[in-house]
């Protein structure tokens, strides 16, 4: 028996959106902190002011690590959003989250 143990502890690494920019192709790109390693799961959601989401864009896992994510948008519809984001399910808090003006 060890003298010393401790117990199992869960532990989220939640990600955070530092910023976000409409571009070329009808995408939205996303700075990610701390950066998404290859083949973890990303999805991107924009958020209304009332706490509400408006649209779900899923990327393709990376094939790299990275930490700028593209993410299709086309249909997203027209207006100021935040955006949040999910890294293998866990999600990026609203506080503090880049906002983006789609048109």
């Amino acid at each position: 028996y060890p003298v010393f143990a401790s117990d199992v502890a869960a532990f989220v690494l939640h990600p955070r959106a530092t910023a976000a920019t409409p571009a070329a192709g009808n995408t939205l790109q996303v700075d990610v902190a701390p950066s998404v390693r290859a083949g973890q799961a990303v999805q991107a959601e924009l958020v209304d002011a009332n706490g509400a989401v408006g649209f779900v864009a899923r990327g393709d896992p990376p094939a790299a690590e990275t930490a700028q994510v593209t993410f299709p948008a086309a249909g997203a519809p027209a207006g100021t959003w935040r955006v949040r984001v999910r890294v293998d399910g866990a999600e990026s808090p609203l506080s503090g989250a880049p906002e983006v003006t789609l048109s």
